[in-house]
């Protein structure tokens, strides 16, 4: 989830250590935004505050969230920090390639 600025995620007690989840974060971080290894609250989905969310996979890349039950994250549409996220490790994963 994406809070002001922030990313939210579960600490790796909670989820798997993903290739895919660390270079989405150090990349994340490369864009100036902070990161919080906790797991998000369900009341932080309901308020303003939580305007993009996404999951990560080795095979899905980044996968915009714009639903979570009847909850919809912003304005229903993948957010801005979320594509440029999956921009940047296209761009990651391309270079890794060569």
């Amino acid at each position: 989830m994406l809070k002001n600025n922030t990313i939210v995620t579960a600490p790796l007690d909670r989820v798997l250590k993903g290739t895919t989840r660390l270079a989405i974060l150090e990349l994340a971080k490369s864009e100036g935004l902070k990161v919080e290894e906790r797991c998000p609250l369900w009341s932080e989905l309901v308020d303003d505050n939580a305007a993009e969310a996404f999951i990560t996979g080795s095979v899905k890349r980044v996968v915009p969230v714009v639903k979570i039950g009847g909850i919809v994250m912003g304005d229903g549409k993948p957010g801005k920090i979320t594509k440029r996220l999956a921009k940047l490790y296209d761009d990651y994963i391309e270079r890794w390639l060569e």
